[in-house]
């Protein structure tokens, strides 16, 4: 390991981290709900590690990082709709609900970001799990919001440093 990827190294680790920490704190700040808040934080973690270990990849693609997010929050808001259809007021039925049925949603929803994604050519694998926490659990838009704004900061992020940071898997 020679010095300039060692530097490399810890700076692109460093910018992750406080990515990653200002993200955490803004979860804890705007929601109760731990679903939320560790699906969120998972898969920007996800994306965080994408876009900082292997930058120059198709799927560090700012745009793929916006626009894998906005397909994944549809695609979870549309599979919910559908399942709202099948029960006229899906959160206080959605205890009781056969976890069947939610298994059958959420698969239904990552893969109808995955057919999206596929088509549209925003391809973001981590963003894909968003689906899930919009088809389960959305008590107020704050959270999707947060996590929203931070794709488009990560997405910011890649663009604005893309001559800086460097592919450091291969």
């Amino acid at each position: 390991m020679n010095k300039k990827f060692r530097q490399q190294l810890i700076i692109q680790t460093l910018i992750l981290m406080f990515f990653m920490l200002a993200l955490l704190v803004a979860l804890n700040y705007v929601t109760a709900s731990a679903l939320v808040w560790s699906m969120g934080a998972s898969a920007l973690a996800s994306s965080c590690y994408g876009v900082f270990s292997r930058p120059n990849s198709i799927t560090s693609a700012p745009h793929r990082i916006v626009g894998g997010y906005l397909i994944g929050m549809a695609s979870g808001e549309i599979t919910r709709y559908l399942l709202q259809l099948g029960c006229l007021d899906f959160l206080t039925c959605q205890p009781s609900a056969s976890l069947t049925v939610l298994a059958i949603a959420g698969a239904a929803s990552v893969g109808l970001s995955f057919i999206l994604m596929v088509l549209t050519g925003w391809e973001h694998p981590p963003a894909a799990g968003l689906a899930i926490i919009l088809m389960l659990e959305l008590h107020a838009w704050t959270p999707v919001l947060v996590i929203l704004g931070a794709a488009f900061i990560l997405a910011f992020l890649r663009w604005i440093l893309s001559k800086k940071l460097v592919d450091l898997v291969k």
